[in-house]
Order: structure tokens, then C-alpha cells, then sequence
């Protein structure tokens, strides 16, 4: 996938592909921010108002900087201000630490512009001078995973817990933003986690142990579990605003498998075949979702009956799914073909270019599965993190 970023400064070239993305709408100032962060570490920050009748072709990263360190997962929060970028950026970096980045101080007025050297180039004659790059804002360390990559961050709807899930098998619930307060722990996968999605006071995850499982945010218990087929691996699962319904899809195979929750027990309402391979899901309401997904089709629409037991794919030649479709190959949009394919382009560990068979995948289990220890190594579960410098924190033995 193509971005566009400084000409004469940190660029996004097409060698560079997009590891986490993130986006908030702004109800008050009618703008969408988009925080998008690359294989190269180069974050770009998009800022859209959507109230503009200006067409844009290509859109054009308002500011770009350099990240530390690669970014497996990203989540940008709104925080009280006036300011052009009112937001807070949380990265989970692929050496186990979440870090809190201020955006705040994005402006045309205060922001400084940087020159950085990166070897990158440049393949659009499209007009870039809005492109600002600026040095890496401050960041807070929130939280750390001993000796793990992290593979999503959540947060609960109210911000009162951040969900950090790891290569480890484990989900740390912490409070936010006093992170070393641990609320819990959702432990039950054998293997490391995919995906979590947050709905209310339940998290629905998905595991390379076939999985997908539904836990109690709060007391750490977990609700439900649903074991997938074992042809795939699933790695992308989306709640709805109600927590009743669960889509999730399975690394390289073409459906789209719909789960109903209620009573604490997930039952199959759908196992819909599609065109072309799933990526990822957002529910837009209770009785719709929508499926990004690889060549031809890019994204596929669904509706559920409202009595939630029902699920329908839509025709391809909606208004959104053909302009999305339309956009796309228009610029020659390249969708990844398995989620899972490398340890450079995803969060989850080895592969080749081709892709990893599941043998490979289950092999990818970290061996140690400790829980978190403070600096006297003393063993047991109880123990709690701090928040703060990196060696503050120490593995168990």
C-alpha cells in the first residue's frame, strides 16, 4: 500500500507497507486523524475535514516522524484541546513496550521541521510542500511485556483500561493512565494472540491455538470459548457495539465466520464462502459490518437480521464498496494475500515470503510463560509491574 510523505524529508515510498493503522472522527471540529505506522518506523499523521468539498486524489500525511522502534499495534485517543492534532498516539512496539506519544503540539505555529536522513524515495509528481516533518514527539513508557512482542493494544470505550496482548499467550488489563495498576490478567490461550476487540466490559480474542474466546474485562474470568477450524489461523476478529456478535476469518481462506454471544456461549450463526480473502472487519452497528479484503473485490458489505441470527452478504455494486474497489485500482493498491508472512511484515513471528504454513505457526510459541516480577526475581504470580524505565521490569527464571 502507498503512502505519500515530504518530499524533502521523511518519505513513504512504495517499498514501505503500513504495519498498524488507526483513525478517530472528531464529532465537534467534523475532521477525521488517521495515525498510520510503517515497516521503515515512519508514522504519518493524516488530518481530513469532512466537511471540505475539495476533492483529494492522493491524500498527503499532515506531519511524518520517526518511531523508535517498529509498531505492531496503534490506537489514537481524543484528549480536551484546541490544538490541529488534539489526540494521544498509544503504540505496542515489537519489544513489548506500549508508549504514549502527545500530539498535541502539532500546529503549523510550533511545529519545527527536521531533517532526517532516510534512504527512501519518491514516485509521484503530486504536490507534497502541506507535508511537514518534525521531530519524534515525547512519549511516556505506559507498560512493558518481559521479553515479548506485543501483538494488539485496546482500550475499554470509557479509557478506563488498556488491553496489551502479547506473543506470551497472556492479555494484560492495566488501568489508564495509572498503568501500574494491573486490573487483570485474560489467561486461557495456548498459544500467542492475534487479535482482542473490546465491547463494553467483554474482550473477544483470537489465538494461533484455534481459538476465540470472550473474557470478563474486570475479574480477568473467562466466558466462552469457540474453537475454530483448524485450516487456518484466525487472525482478525471484530465485536459489535453490543457485544452480541463476533466476526472472525481464518489466515488464507476465503469466508467470513460470524459468531452470536449471549449467556456467556458463542454459537455459529454464519460461515459465509467469499470472492476474495478477508483482512479485517469493522461493525458499523449491530446488524452491519464491513470486510476489507484482497483483489478483486477489496471490500465486502454484510447485514445481520435483527434478530441477530441471520447474516447476508451484500452485493458487490453498492456506492461504497464499488468506489472503495474503484479507488484501489485506480492507484494500483496492493492488498498483503496472508496476514501472516514473515516476521518483518507482521507482528507474530517467522516466516518466509510466501507465507507460513500452520506447523510453522504453532512453533512460533514463545517457551517461557512466566507472569511479570519485580527486581528481587521472586517468583509468583501476584507480582505487579511498574510502569517507568524498561529495567524496572526483569523476567521471572
Amino acid at each position: 500500500m502507498r503512502l505519500l510523505g515530504a518530499k524533502d524529508s521523511v518519505a513513504l515510498d512504495e517499498s514501505d507497507f503500513i504495519l498498524a493503522i488507526d483513525v478517530h472522527v472528531d464529532a465537534k471540529t467534523c475532521c477525521l486523524f488517521c495515525a498510520v505506522a510503517t515497516q521503515l518506523k515512519i508514522c504519518a499523521l493524516y488530518k481530513i475535514d469532512l466537511n471540505s468539498s475539495t476533492s483529494q486524489t492522493l491524500l498527503v500525511p499532515r506531519y511524518t516522524f520517526v518511531l523508535p522502534k517498529k509498531a505492531a499495534s496503534l490506537r489514537i485517543l481524543p484528549v480536551p484541546a484546541t490544538t490541529e492534532f488534539p489526540l494521544l498516539m498509544v503504540t505496542g512496539d515489537k519489544i513489548g513496550e506500549v508508549r504514549a506519544y502527545s500530539l498535541l503540539n502539532f500546529s503549523s505555529s510550533s511545529t519545527t521541521t527536521t531533517t532526517t536522513t532516510t534512504t527512501t524515495k519518491t514516485t509521484s509528481s503530486v504536490s507534497v510542500s502541506d507535508s511537514v516533518s518534525v521531530s519524534t514527539p515525547p512519549s511516556t513508557l505506559l507498560l512493558g511485556h518481559t521479553a515479548s512482542m506485543i501483538t494488539s493494544v485496546e482500550f475499554t470505550p470509557n479509557h478506563k483500561f488498556i488491553l496489551s496482548s502479547d506473543r506470551d499467550e497472556k492479555i494484560r488489563v492495566s488501568h489508564f493512565p495509572d498503568t501500574q495498576n494491573v486490573q487483570s490478567y485474560l489467561l486461557g490461550h495456548t498459544s500467542f494472540i492475534t487479535c482482542t476487540a473490546v465491547s463494553n466490559d467483554i474482550c473477544a480474542t483470537s489465538s494461533a491455538d484455534n481459538s476465540v474466546r470472550v473474557f470478563d474485562i474486570e475479574s480477568g474470568s473467562e466466558h466462552a470459548i469457540h474453537q475454530t477450524d483448524t485450516d487456518g489461523t484466525p487472525t482478525h476478529l471484530a465485536i459489535s457495539p453490543s457485544g452480541k456478535t463476533i466476526a472472525y476469518i481464518l489466515d488464507g481462506v476465503k469466508k467470513v465466520n460470524v459468531l452470536s454471544y449471549e449467556d456467556k456461549t458463542l454459537t455459529v450463526i454464519a460461515s459465509l464462502p467469499t470472492t476474495s480473502q478477508p483482512l479485517n472487519f469493522q461493525f458499523t452497528s449491530d446488524t452491519s459490518f464491513f470486510a476489507l479484503a484482497t483483489e478483486p473485490a477489496y471490500m465486502l458489505s454484510f447485514s445481520i437480521s435483527e434478530d441477530l441470527k441471520t447474516v447476508t452478504q451484500l452485493s458487490s455494486d453498492s456506492s461504497l464498496v464499488v468506489e472503495v474497489a474503484n479507488h484501489a485500482k485506480q492507484h494500483n493498491v496492493t492488498m498483503p494475500k496472508l496476514l501472516i508472512d514473515g516476521e518483518d511484515s507482521n507482528s507474530f513471528g517467522n516466516g518466509n515470503e510466501n507465507g507460513t504454513t500452520k506447523d510453522s505457526l504453532t512453533k512460533m510459541k514463545v517457551v517461557h510463560n512466566t507472569e511479570w516480577n519485580l527486581k528481587s526475581n521472586k517468583k509468583g504470580k501476584n507480582k505487579r509491574p511498574r510502569s517507568g524505565k524498561k529495567d524496572d521490569i526483569v523476567p521471572s527464571e
